[in-house]
């Protein structure tokens, strides 16, 4: 299993939520600090800033769920997947992967 933090459309009410997380364990929601989080496309992505947070929710996902969200992220052309630490709302500080837009955002 794999950790993933998402944000965006992809968190419990989002819109792709049902799609692409049907099934996979919530572990907890929580923050990145110094991001910022843009709609591309009708789809939300995220960029280093200083002194930005994203909120997010943090699932343990298989693999085949792994795959429908890189698949949505067009991995390695509009998204790259990088481990970040994700501070969870009771302070506690996790590594999951994070979907960070490729190239700069004006």
């Amino acid at each position: 299993m794999i950790r993933v933090f998402v944000y965006g459309r992809l968190t419990t009410n989002g819109f792709y939520h049902q799609h692409y997380l049907k099934g996979q364990t919530l572990l907890g929601t929580g923050i990145i600090n110094d991001y910022r989080s843009y709609i591309i496309g009708g789809l939300n992505g995220i960029v280093p800033r200083d002194g930005f947070q994203v909120n997010g929710e943090v699932y343990e996902v298989d693999e085949k769920a792994l795959d429908r969200l890189d698949h949505l992220h067009n991995i390695g052309t509009v998204f790259n997947r990088s481990i970040i630490e994700i501070k969870l709302d009771n302070d506690e500080i996790m590594p999951a992967e994070v979907y960070i837009l490729i190239g700069n955002v004006a």
